[in-house]
């Protein structure tokens, strides 16, 4: 990809959209039992809180789908911030696995899997970026897990 520094990752939002409407409109197999369906809507509800509450955080200055931060804007590491380095791809993920469950389809469940690998990946390529942008980056990346509260996935070097 190109890396000048007009370049702000295009191509990871255009992906990441796609896949997002891939769990909206990928087929359900049979309606799901009712337990599904309220554990699902609980999900959605708690991702989109999670998601929305991270982008408040941020503000405007700051909040961008884009993985290259804006020039503009600030390091956020409270709140939300505090116990994962990118809430907003957590809450995400955690709305479509609620949607896949919601309507009963392992296809969206499928395509929430690829969409949690390419999460992964951008959040890889927006933390070089976040580095060489802010010069506290890197502590706070050692004390707080990237995607996962609790899981240790820290940066040590």
């Amino acid at each position: 990809m190109n890396e000048t520094s007009s370049y702000r990752g295009g191509g990871w939002v255009i992906a990441q959209f796609a896949l997002i409407a891939g769990v909206v409109v990928a087929p359900a197999a049979a309606p799901p039992p009712p337990a599904a369906r309220a554990i699902g809507g609980l999900l959605v509800a708690g991702g989109l809180t999670i998601s929305t509450l991270a982008a408040l955080r941020l503000g405007q200055p700051s909040f961008t789908a884009y993985p290259r931060p804006r020039p503009e804007g600030k390091l956020t590491t409270d709140g939300l911030y505090a116990i994962v380095r990118h809430p907003i791809y957590l809450g995400l993920l955690i709305a479509c696995v609620g949607y896949a469950l919601l309507r009963g389809s392992p296809a969206s469940m499928a395509v929430t899997a690829a969409l949690a690998i390419l999460l992964d990946r951008k959040s890889l390529r927006e933390e070089r970026w976040l580095a060489a942008q802010y010069p506290g980056y890197r502590a706070y990346a050692q004390q707080v897990p990237r995607l996962i509260p609790g899981s240790g996935d820290t940066v040590t070097g």
